[in-house]
C-alpha cells in the first residue's frame, strides 16, 4: 500500500484527510508566550486573534516528525509518498528529504509541490486517485512533478508588511505597497511569489484575480482568512464566468496567515 504524507499547509479538514487516507504532519506557529501546532482547518481555534496581536513566527514541519512517520509506515510494509509545500517557501521539503536519507529506503518518494494550500490539496487528490488505479510509487511521484506545472495561485493582500517580513517575496519589488487603496496582485509561480500588477480596492482585487484564471481551469479553490465577504464575492463572480470549473472556497490557516496577513484573498487553479 502507498501511504501519503503531507504537511498542514494543504489545509484539509479532518474528514477529508480520512477520506483520502493521508497523514497530515503539522507546521508550527508561535508567539513569545506559546507554541501552537497547526491543525486541520476546523481545529485551529481563533488563530486570527493570535495573529492580530502580532509577534507571531512560524517553523516548518521538522525532520524528526517526518522520520518517525516514515519509519512507522515502512515498518508496516507500506511505501511512502510525501508531498510538501514549495521548497522555495519553507524548509519542510528539506526536512522530509533529510528524514528519508536517514532511513535510506527505496520505498520513500519525496515530491516538492512548488505550491501550497489548494495547489497542494489538488496534488494530494491526484496522488490518491493514481494510487487507486494501481500506479507505482515512483510513477506517481513523476506524474505529480508534471502536474505541478499546471497549478497556479493568484492572490492579493491588504498589507504587504507580513510578506516583506517573511522574506518570501521572491522577485516582487520592495516598493509594491498598499497605499492609496491600491492592492498588489501576486502570483505563486515556480514556487516563488511574483508581482502581477495592482488593483484599486476590493472590487479591483476580484477583477484582477479573475483575469489571471484561464478559462480552461478544471478546478478552482478560493482562499481567504478573515475576508469572508470577499471570498463569497469572488465565488459568485467566478460561478458566473467559469461555467465548467469546479469551484469551492477554503479558509487558510495560521502558518500562511503569519506570512500573508489576515486580509488575504486569492484563488488556486489547475488547468
Amino acid at each position: 500500500m502507498i501511504s501519503i504524507i503531507i504537511d498542514s499547509t494543504a489545509y484539509l479538514t479532518r474528514r477529508e484527510a480520512q477520506e483520502l487516507g493521508v497523514t497530515v504532519l503539522p507546521a508550527v506557529f508561535y508567539t513569545p508566550e506559546k507554541v501552537f501546532e497547526e491543525g486541520f482547518i476546523e481545529e485551529n481555534d481563533d488563530f486570527e486573534e493570535v495573529l492580530a496581536r502580532g509577534g507571531c513566527r512560524t517553523c516548518h514541519t521538522n525532520a524528526t516528525l517526518f522520520y518517525g512517520e516514515f519509519e512507522r509506515q515502512i515498518r508496516q510494509g507500506n511505501e511512502v509518498l510525501c508531498v510538501t509545500i514549495s521548497s522555495r517557501l519553507s524548509g519542510t521539503y528539506s526536512s522530509a528529504c533529510l528524514a528519508a536519507s536517514q532511513l535510506n529506503s527505496p520505498d520513500i518518494a519525496i515530491v516538492d509541490s512548488l505550491t501550497t494550500a489548494g495547489g497542494l490539496f489538488s496534488l494530494v487528490k491526484a496522488a490518491r486517485r493514481l494510487a487507486g488505479e494501481g500506479r507505482g510509487l515512483w510513477e506517481i511521484a513523476r506524474e505529480l512533478e508534471r502536474m505541478r506545472e499546471r497549478v497556479s495561485i493568484a492572490f492579493s493582500v491588504d498589507d504587504m508588511g507580513p510578506l516583506r517580513r517573511s522574506g518570501r517575496l521572491g522577485v516582487v519589488r520592495q516598493s509594491v505597497g498598499t497605499i492609496l487603496n491600491l492592492r498588489p496582485i501576486l502570483l505563486l509561480k515556480n514556487g516563488t511569489v511574483h508581482a502581477q500588477g495592482t488593483a484599486r480596492g476590493g472590487a479591483g482585487q476580484i477583477e484582477e484575480i479573475i483575469k489571471a484564471i484561464p478559462q480552461d481551469a478544471e478546478e478552482i479553490f478560493i482562499h481567504y482568512i478573515s475576508n469572508h465577504f470577499q471570498a463569497v464575492r469572488l465565488y459568485l463572480q467566478l460561478k458566473e464566468k467559469m461555467y465548467t470549473a469546479k469551484i469551492s472556497h477554503r479558509k487558510l490557516g495560521p502558518v500562511l496567515g503569519v506570512h500573508l496577513g489576515l486580509g488575504v484573498i486569492g484563488a488556486t487553479w489547475i488547468k
